[in-house]
């Protein structure tokens, strides 16, 4: 996150630093310990120099990568109503 350290750091940024962050503890390069103390700190950074160090011991993670799917598409019909030719569907 190259930046200004002394710069006030947006609601933005921390939620960026947060989802990197997420994205590590998935990963195994964070304990939840670990994991949960940075979170804490990201949410409470007053710089973006407060939220570089943050991640100063970890890899670059391209977030855009990580996108899940929408999981919209694959939700059964409401209420239960499955069609007769639905995948897993028992007759």
């Amino acid at each position: 996150m190259p930046s200004e350290p002394q710069f006030r750091a947006s609601d933005a940024d921390r939620d960026h630093v947060a989802s990197l962050l997420q994205e590590h503890h998935a990963a195994g390069r964070l304990t939840a310990e670990e994991f949960a103390e940075r979170m804490e700190a990201a949410l409470c950074a007053r710089t973006l120099g407060e939220l570089d160090d943050l991640l100063a011991d970890l890899p670059h993670v391209d977030v855009r990568r990580y996108s899940l799917p929408d999981a919209s598409l694959h939700r059964p019909p409401a209420q239960g109503l499955l069609p007769a030719d639905w995948p897993g569907r028992r007759p």
